[in-house]
């Protein structure tokens, strides 16, 4: 007998119901000026719900994202780049 830990649907459903909030705040947070910093924590939360709960991320937009967060370091951009080019 198939049981509901199977399909990770406790993972699944706690995803889709965090993500819906999310949702929610960052269009919320775009209509009253779109804090850069609230939206990127919004994005950041997006993402590793993506990989953590819904198995839905790769390599590659995990690199992106690595990218993303510290695109002011150039130093880290550095880093991640030729750890990219290294691993593909």
């Amino acid at each position: 007998m198939d049981t509901p830990d199977k399909y990770f649907l406790r993972k699944r459903a706690k995803h889709v119901f965090t993500e819906t909030k999310r949702v929610f705040d960052f269009a919320s947070e775009c209509a009253s000026g779109g804090d850069a910093v609230v939206l990127g924590k919004l994005m950041d939360e997006s993402q590793k719900s993506c990989d953590e709960l819904f198995d839905v991320s790769c390599p590659e937009l995990d690199t992106l994202t690595k990218l993303a967060r510290c695109s002011t370091d150039v130093k880290c951009i550095q880093d991640l780049t030729f750890i990219d080019v290294l691993v593909h």
